[in-house]
């Protein structure tokens, strides 16, 4: 059985692992295709947002209504 000692140093060692581990994790996170190597479909994070349809504010079908109105008062006239 191990001694609360070694149990310790153990885990002290298992945390300056991890420990550097982290950091490295870190480092890799900050890299982009910017300041790396990587290209730019390898970036993590934001992307591409896309752009949300706002309905009710426009008429649909403006522009056909638009062009029968003109057809129809050129053949009024």
């Amino acid at each position: 059985m191990l001694t609360l000692i070694e149990r310790i140093e153990r885990l002290e060692q298992q945390y300056k692992e991890l420990k550097a581990e982290n950091q490295l994790l870190k480092e890799q996170l900050k890299k982009n295709s910017k300041n790396s190597l990587k290209p730019p479909s390898q970036d993590q994070g934001k992307g591409f947002k896309t752009k949300e349809k706002k309905r009710g504010q426009q008429k649909q079908g403006g522009y056909a209504k638009l062009a029968l109105e003109e057809t129809v008062g050129t053949c009024q006239q």
